[in-house]
């Protein structure tokens, strides 16, 4: 059985993010925190995974470098992995998301705290499957995993080929 909760997210700085927030924070606030890289944003992360990585955060990059937009994220929430990749995404990258409160939070840079959308999952280790698909839409399947296995991309879509 999959859970699929939709939300509508302004997606300003070309991301929005989902991320455990109480103790991303708690990270935040620590000197291992203090990178010179927001949301995990390395030059790999922009130009092959398009996906920032931090600690109980993942930050998703848009297919419109330097638009502010609305999106659509549609969360599909399983216990076991997705089937097939889906043939209408034109990138797909999966990563790890630590949820030690499990309480998921989907929201773009500048939402304040009364503006993001709350998902209520049981806490652990969660496997992340994000699909670029057409009409701003992206998907995120998250199951429970047992282990770290880091950033993969599934497809590649290339930096020049952004639509607009």
């Amino acid at each position: 059985m999959t859970d699929v909760h939709r939300f509508e997210v302004f997606a300003d700085f070309s991301q929005f993010m989902i991320a455990d927030l109480r103790p991303h924070h708690a990270w935040l606030d620590t000197d291992e925190g203090d990178d010179d890289e927001p949301a995990g944003w390395t030059e790999e992360a922009v130009l092959v995974h398009r996906l920032g990585v931090q600690p109980h955060q993942l930050a998703i990059a848009t297919d419109r470098p330097e638009v502010a937009e609305t999106v659509e994220v549609v969360l599909h929430v399983g216990r076991t992995p997705p089937g097939d990749l889906l043939p209408e995404a034109g990138h797909v990258v999966e990563a790890d998301l630590s949820l030690p409160t499990g309480v998921l939070s989907v929201f773009g840079p500048s939402d304040d705290e009364h503006a993001m959308r709350l998902v209520p999952l049981a806490p652990g280790r969660y496997r992340a499957r994000v699909s670029h698909l057409p009409a701003r839409v992206y998907r995120v399947d998250l199951w429970p995993a047992t282990e770290a296995v880091g950033v993969v991309v599934l497809v590649q879509s290339r930096p020049d080929l952004f639509t607009d």
